[in-house]
């Protein structure tokens, strides 16, 4: 900016900051707030959504489900006699 007004350019804004002490005393960096969300969670009277949240951010985020292979071998069968049940014909 001309004439040297207002904040550096790539400095934090104090009302950013502010804001970010705020969230952090409603949040996990609120000793209080962790251990209400540790006595819920061990009660169960946690929300689910929270929970799946808190075990991502302890965790990961699991992986997606991969479809089973094409191709795989299934399991076999036998019967009394020890033979393999006959394969039914796949359509």
């Amino acid at each position: 900016m001309a004439g040297g007004r207002g904040r550096p350019k790539g400095s934090v804004s104090v009302v950013k900051l502010q804001v970010r002490e705020i969230a952090k005393s409603l949040t996990l960096g609120n000793q209080t707030v962790v251990d209400r969300l540790q006595r819920e969670c061990e009660s169960g009277t946690v929300p689910p959504q929270v929970f799946g949240m808190l075990l991502q951010y302890g965790y990961g985020k699991p992986l997606p489900m991969q479809p089973e292979a094409p191709g795989r071998r299934s399991l076999a069968f036998i019967d009394r006699a020890g033979l393999p049940w006959p394969r039914a014909a796949t359509p």
